[in-house]
């Protein structure tokens, strides 16, 4: 990651899935405890998908982070039967991508988009924008911009429905 910053990179968005969140939480951590401001500034939409990461894992590396720029996009589902599986292969510990507490997750920064609860409402796309109007995708697949969110979006704690 830092080679792409040196060499031509204006913004870096990664999209980690499953177990490759944990990885790249990590190295997210790493890279901002060596005070690499470039890397850090340079970091644009981080979207963890389906992130098979022990949650108490996940907040402490957060908490090590910092509340990022800006923020996680962390895609769950509540109902998703390999996180289950993998839950009760690590003896019961929660897991990311199966986390019931957005609240808190907010808390350290991260926008918390339900795949499941957005299916219900909706057979339509919708594009899924933070209160700054950053658009995290639809509801169909990660992928989209928002028109003009600033203008057109509906408020609810940090996560906002473009029209």
């Amino acid at each position: 990651m830092l080679g792409v910053v040196r060499v031509c990179a204006d913004e870096i968005n990664i999209l980690a899935h499953s177990k490759g969140n944990w990885v790249t939480v990590e190295a997210l951590r790493q890279i901002k405890m060596s005070a690499n401001k470039p890397a850090v500034s340079k970091l644009g939409a981080v979207v963890l998908a389906a992130p098979d990461i022990d949650i108490d894992v996940f907040k402490s590396e957060m908490r090590r982070f910092g509340k990022p720029r800006k923020p996680f996009f962390v895609i769950v589902s509540r109902d998703d039967k390999a996180l289950r599986f993998s839950d009760f292969i690590a003896g019961g510990k929660a897991r990311l991508g199966s986390y019931t507490n957005d609240a808190e997750l907010t808390a350290l920064g991260a926008v918390v988009i339900d795949l499941r609860r957005q299916s219900q409402r909706s057979q339509q796309p919708r594009e899924i924008c933070t209160t700054r109007g950053d658009c995290a995708g639809d509801a169909a697949g990660v992928g989209g911009r928002c028109s003009d969110a600033r203008a057109n979006r509906k408020r609810a704690s940090n996560v906002c429905r473009c029209n």
